[in-house]
């Protein structure tokens, strides 16, 4: 977000060796965003069920693998997207995620489109 910002008064006072200063600042103008947030068009996992059914604007998944390895694939046209910190081209399979049986497996998907935006969607998958 950013504003604009115009300084009015600046005051400062010595107290025993202490500076001490006040400042006012009348802010104006409405907030604006650096960009709407990048979202993924499509979430697909090779072994299981997401949960809740995939929608750009829901950003946490549950599933139950019932084999391991698995893969992931997130598609958004454009977009830089990493699986587990693995760069992955949009529409395409990440690498093998290999999953702990018996325990809740993180997958953390991120999408950016410049330095400034970036979304995180996260998967547990069950094993």
């Amino acid at each position: 977000m950013t504003f604009s910002a115009a300084v009015k008064t600046f005051d400062y006072i010595e107290d025993g060796g202490v500076l001490r200063f006040s400042c006012k600042a009348k802010v104006s103008g409405k907030p604006t965003y650096a960009a709407d947030p990048v979202q993924l068009s499509a979430l697909t996992i090779s072994s299981g069920t997401l949960y809740p059914t995939f929608a750009a604007g829901t950003y946490n998944y549950f599933a139950t693998a019932s084999a391991s390895p698995i893969t992931v694939t997130p598609t958004s046209a454009g977009a830089t997207i990493t699986v587990n910190g693995t760069a992955v081209t949009s529409g395409q399979a990440s690498g093998n995620i290999t999953l702990t049986t018996g325990a809740i497996n993180e997958v953390i998907i991120s999408v950016a489109k410049d330095a400034k935006t970036t979304t995180f969607y996260k998967i547990l998958v069950g094993r």
